[in-house]
């Protein structure tokens, strides 16, 4: 907006050797800035993710978030991710 990256996030396309060798995606960093947000751009960038995702035939896509807010956790369900599948650890170097 205004020569300005308002809302982004980062698709990262992932090798793998199970699932018949199809990759994965992995969506982290997921942000909107705050007076932007409620304008649909954060879900923009989630469907282009996808595309990507759907373009390079990944079996999946995970999404990590920092976030504990259930307003976000919701959105990110809405946009069609859930929190019963998977559990995620972390190791911050």
């Amino acid at each position: 907006m205004d020569g300005r990256i308002v809302s982004s996030c980062v698709c990262v396309v992932i090798i793998n050797f199970t699932h018949s060798r199809q990759p994965y995606a992995l969506i982290e960093n997921a942000a909107t800035d705050e007076e932007y947000r409620k304008c649909g751009l954060a879900t923009t960038c989630l469907d282009y993710a996808k595309e990507i995702a759907v373009r390079e035939n990944c079996c999946k896509m995970m999404l990590l978030t920092g976030s504990k807010e259930e307003s976000t956790l919701r959105f990110y369900e809405r946009a069609g991710y859930n929190r019963h599948d998977k559990t995620a650890f972390i190791r911050w170097l």
